[in-house]
């Protein structure tokens, strides 16, 4: 399979030479190597050589030459092609430059130029050593720190570094063997990125067996192989401001220290090249594998992936050595073969003696660390330390965003029912009206992502990766045990206000994630205007039990003397909203739901006759921020009789996944089988029962639900004849974007049995549920072996998934069936079927 792998290198103009060692070794070992073809019909890359200090002029002259003499720049833009610049490029007005910069995967030199190297697309060269003495036996306890001579800058922290005697902060250059010696004896290293360090002795730490610490104030996102190792299990990435004793007191870990220095020590022969020809050539299969995860999108070639990955993962074996896959997938222990082991095969045992390289994508290791913010505590337990309110002040202060949320033009909206709506047709008309907006909302469906919209759209991966770097590794840093870290909400929320800031969007629409006086989005000293969507009965082991007790805690986003708009309410909850109103002199006002006239004959983008009260919440919240914010052309604004083009626009064209949503089952052929259909809602109060209930929080009442869904269908002459129970998969203790939990055969289904006794006594006509239910009941077995129990009228199952297979199944088996299967309760349970039906 190796064999197959290609790349074709253009002809150069004329002939140069590279200017920077690593761009000399990278070229030469490629040309030297297997992988070049001189037919560009075999090749799957293609290299393009140019001298690092070619003008841009010529440089586009270059590619124009390529694009004119050959078809396969054309074919993707460039997309499948690479080059080599230490000294990176600018973007460019001419064509052709601006294609090979956004197209094409650029080599740098570690560290890159700021400004002129793009996340997750680029990649950098291991920098190239300058010790060539092996790493020596560990012996004794040295050093705790060593900075090498210019890696870290004259700095407060490293003037009191240098007065602690833990430390050794060279004032000039050692010899080679003295850096050797200092490096081997050193518990930690210390580098400085972006401040005029030099850190380019990264890798000689990590194969010496020094933990490399580095100190630095903004994220990093160009470390050698960065898509392919888990940096934060090699090396400790640590803020300036916690002084020399905030760096010793995150070096204090001793186990953790001997984790890092084996993983580090393994990993460290991938970053760095030496004289040999067999690893030059191990160093450029390790960029090339790197950069084939740019590329893999754009030409498809899977397999060319893997088998770049044995190179990364295994020292570069003898040419007489075959190579056959590793047996483990890309997410198990990846092993360092023996010198001394002939060959790795199918059936081989690794080297226990070494240690694993840590190996993950950048994407899954923020979701990781995301994970371990979600807290086992439930949100109404009054002991949680972690749900302090005014913590998040703490945080807000380590993330130096007092000044931007002051001045942030927020527009804030609580509710029980129909705030998420509110917010993303609000957010859809002020965009329309031409400004830069920012969207928070709550939850999300199948990417965290979705939380987080910049104009319109959810924010990119490398714009989340950068913001959630800097946001947690600084609150990791300056946390304590009396403020520790942010909660899983919390954190997003705070997250969410450090990119509005950086995007400097026109205004920032937050939905409250819960209630709304403790909500982690109250922060906001005084917003532009504020929203109270539709109240019910939602969440009373935190809110309160009565209406008026939940209406006094979302009242809590009110500020005084900012205006602020609901919907028509129940009396009880319209009382208190308007007693907490007059004690902020908050003037509330009713917004009346829109008049579908006003459309034009359009339709709103959001389906539901709901969505009209939402929809005149959103004109009044959006007419309010425009008015306040000094925008004068709308302050004639009628919306009684007309409406602006812009605002029309605004409403017809929002979009919120999981919101009466219709989607097929892609995994079903209709011209062979059956029809599978799944409406979407992500209803889950009983003013909302529209749609087919799947499972719900034990904290409702499905006394109160179910007998509201039956009746609601019932009126638009739906009637069920099969109600099925799930546990939801998107438990909250993961969340990944893709992989969903395998079935746990021991999960708890308590609760699914408890609506599926409600739901059958209501069939039934009983007015309470009984335990009595397995009479008409019975246990049995799907194809996977797990146990369905089976009733009449509803069945529980022991997973979504199992649910899912046994509706494939109906449809599968007979062509004239049509499922059409209502989905609601949860949208978390809304997410998980999306991502069941799509993947």
């Amino acid at each position: 399979m190796l064999t197959s792998f290609r790349i074709y290198i253009y002809a150069p103009p004329k002939p140069f030479s590279f200017t920077s060692p690593a761009e000399s070794r990278f070229f030469s070992s490629l040309r030297a190597s297997n992988f070049v073809t001189r037919d560009p019909e075999d090749a799957h890359l293609f290299f393009v050589p140019f001298p690092s200090d070619l003008s841009t002029r010529s440089i586009a002259r270059v590619i124009r030459d390529i694009r004119a003499g050959l078809p396969y720049w054309n074919r993707t833009l460039g997309a499948d092609h690479f080059y080599v610049s230490c000294s990176g490029l600018d973007y460019g007005s001419d064509r052709n430059l601006l294609e090979l910069k956004k197209n094409s995967v650029q080599i740098s030199c570690f560290p890159a130029q700021e400004g002129k190297f793009v996340p997750h697309k680029d990649v950098t060269l291991p920098p190239v050593g300058r010790i060539a003495l092996p790493p020596a036996n560990r012996t004794g306890k040295g050093l705790l720190g060593f900075a090498r001579y210019n890696a870290v800058r004259e700095s407060t922290l490293v003037k009191e570094l240098g007065k602690d005697s833990d430390f050794l902060i060279e004032s000039e250059p050692s010899d080679e063997g003295t850096l050797a010696e200092r490096m081997g004896s050193s518990e930690f290293c210390l580098f400085e990125y972006g401040g005029g360090g030099d850190v380019s002795g990264i890798g000689e730490a990590l194969r010496f067996g020094c933990v490399p610490v580095v100190v630095t104030g903004r994220p990093i996102q160009d470390l050698p192989l960065m898509d392919v190792l888990r940096w934060q299990e090699i090396a400790l990435f640590v803020g300036p401001g916690g002084g020399a004793k905030g760096i010793k007191r995150v070096l204090g870990d001793d186990y953790a220290r001997e984790k890092m220095r084996s993983l580090g020590m393994a990993a460290g022969q991938h970053l760095l090249w030496n004289e040999r020809e067999e690893q030059e050539q191990y160093a450029l299969v390790s960029v090339l594998f790197e950069g084939s995860v740019s590329f893999s999108g754009v030409w498809g070639l899977n397999w060319s992936l893997t088998i770049a990955i044995w190179f990364v993962i295994y020292p570069c074996p003898p040419k007489s050595r075959t190579l056959n896959p590793p047996r483990s997938s890309r997410s198990s222990a990846i092993e360092k073969a023996s010198d001394k082991e002939p060959e790795m095969g199918p059936g081989t045992e690794p080297n226990p003696t070494t240690p694993p390289l840590p190996l993950t994508l950048p994407y899954d290791e923020a979701m990781d660390a995301l994970s371990s913010l979600i807290t086992k505590r439930s949100r109404a337990d009054k002991n949680n330390n972690g749900d302090r309110f005014d913590l998040l002040f703490d945080y807000i202060k380590m993330l130096e965003l007092e000044e931007a949320i002051t001045e942030m033009k927020v527009i804030h909206v609580a509710g029980t029912k129909g705030k998420g709506s509110t917010c993303t047709f609000t957010e859809s008309i002020l965009r329309n009206c031409g400004f830069r907006t920012g969207l928070f909302t709550s939850p999300h469906l199948i990417d965290v992502r979705e939380r987080f919209r910049l104009d319109g759209m959810d924010i990119s991966e490398e714009k989340f990766l950068e913001y959630f770097w800097w946001c947690y590794n600084r609150l990791k840093e300056r946390t304590t045990e009396d403020i520790p870290m942010p909660t899983y909400f919390r954190f997003l929320a705070l997250l969410a206000f450090k990119i509005f800031a950086v995007e400097k969007v026109d205004v920032a629409i937050l939905e409250v994630g819960l209630g709304g006086r403790f909500d982690a989005t109250n922060v906001v000293p005084e917003p532009i205007v504020c929203g109270i969507s539709s109240l019910g009965y939602d969440h009373m082991e935190i809110l309160g039990n009565t209406l008026g007790e939940i209406a006094g805690e979302k009242a809590g986003i009110f500020k005084r003397g900012v205006p602020a708009f609901t919907v028509s309410q129940p009396d009880e909850a319209m009382g208190v909203l308007e007693e907490k109103a007059a004690k902020l002199d908050v003037h509330l006002q009713v917004a009346p739901p829109l008049d579908a006239d006003l459309l034009n004959g359009l339709k709103l983008g959001l389906d539901g006759e709901h969505q009209y009260v939402n929809a005149g919440l959103a004109i009044a919240l959006s007419s309010a921020w425009l008015q306040r914010t000094g925008h004068s052309e709308f302050n004639s604004l009628d919306k009684t009789s007309s409406l602006p083009e812009q605002f029309i626009k605004g409403l017809t064209t929002a979009s919120l996944q999981g919101r009466a949503q219709i989607v097929p089952d892609e995994h079903i052929d209709t011209e062979r089988h059956g029809d599978l259909v799944f409406y979407l809602d992500g209803a889950h109060s009983p003013e909302s029962m529209e749609i087919l209930l799947f499972n719900c929080m034990s904290v409702r009442d499905p006394q109160l639900l179910l007998p509201n869904l039956m009746k609601t269908c019932a009126s638009h002459g739906v009637c069920f004849k099969k109600a099925l129970f799930v546990p939801n998969i998107s438990v909250y203790s993961k969340v990944g974007t893709h992989d969903l939990p395998s079935t746990d055969a021991q999960v708890d289904l308590s609760w699914q049995f408890t609506l599926q006794r409600v739901w059958e006594n209501i069939l039934g006509g009983k007015a309470e549920a009984t335990k009595n239910v397995q009479a008409v009941c019975e246990e049995i077995k799907d194809d996977a072996g797990m146990s369905v129990r089976n009733c009449e009228n509803s069945a529980v199952f022991p997973s979504l998934p199992s649910a899912i297979r046994w509706l494939r199944e109906k449809v599968q088996q007979n062509k004239s069936i049509r499922l059409q299967v209502l989905v609601a309760g949860s949208l978390h349970l809304v997410g998980d079927v999306l991502r069941l039906i799509k993947k």
